[in-house]
């Protein structure tokens, strides 16, 4: 396709300048995006569809940026509330302990681990809010874990978790423990009951 450009005074000029439109890309075996050459965009379009992995008419084209950002932490699955809870959690310790204090000093994980559990155990029987600072429960909970997360890759952490379990993990215990409950009669069938209903009653509220 060929723009005409002009310049200021509005007049064509001598010779008009294409405006490159590029063809479908494919990403070559070294993992560079390439350009469908002339005689590949003769294929099929069914061949054309495989060769690409997309559909040409119906999907974007891949831009390089897109595989560079796709291959690193998705942030953008991190619902903006949650980060406002933790900014508060974290700023009102960070006024009492001093922000960053972990990084200076090592921290206890088992200290941060009870912290976390207290404060999800209070909204648990109810309550929604800190009563001394007004900080979401849940905020101040992920505090602790970020705490956590920060001093380990710092090196600040004291891992003071027991020992691990030989043999089975909780996650076999949880799933051995899954499978008794829906096997057992008639109480298996009585919480299956119990998970539709409440499913249905969800979705008849209107919330997900």
């Amino acid at each position: 396709m060929v723009n005409h450009l002009y310049d200021n005074q509005g007049h064509e000029p001598e010779e008009p300048r294409v405006k490159h439109v590029m063809n479908p890309v494919v990403r070559a075996p070294s993992g560079e995006l390439r350009e469908l050459d002339p005689e590949e965009l003769e294929k099929t379009e069914a061949e054309v569809k495989e060769l690409l992995g997309y559909d040409p008419q119906t999907a974007p084209r891949p831009n390089p940026k897109d595989v560079l950002g796709r291959a690193k932490p998705p942030l953008h699955f991190i619902p903006a509330i949650a980060l406002f809870h933790l900014g508060m959690g974290m700023e009102e310790g960070g006024e009492k302990y001093g922000p960053f204090n972990w990084r200076d000093h090592p921290v206890i994980a088992s200290v941060y681990y009870d912290a976390a559990l207290r404060h999800i155990m209070s909204w648990s029987e109810g309550e929604d809010f800190d009563p001394k600072t007004g900080v979401h429960h849940f905020g101040n909970a992920m505090a602790c874990m970020a705490i956590i997360l920060d001093a380990e890759r710092q090196g600040k952490l004291i891992d003071d978790r027991p020992k691990a379990p030989e043999g089975k993990r909780i996650g076999d215990f949880i799933r051995e423990m899954v499978e008794k409950r829906v096997d057992r009669t008639p109480h298996g069938t009585k919480e299956a009951e119990r998970l539709d209903r409440l499913t249905t009653e969800t979705k008849t509220n209107g919330r997900k």
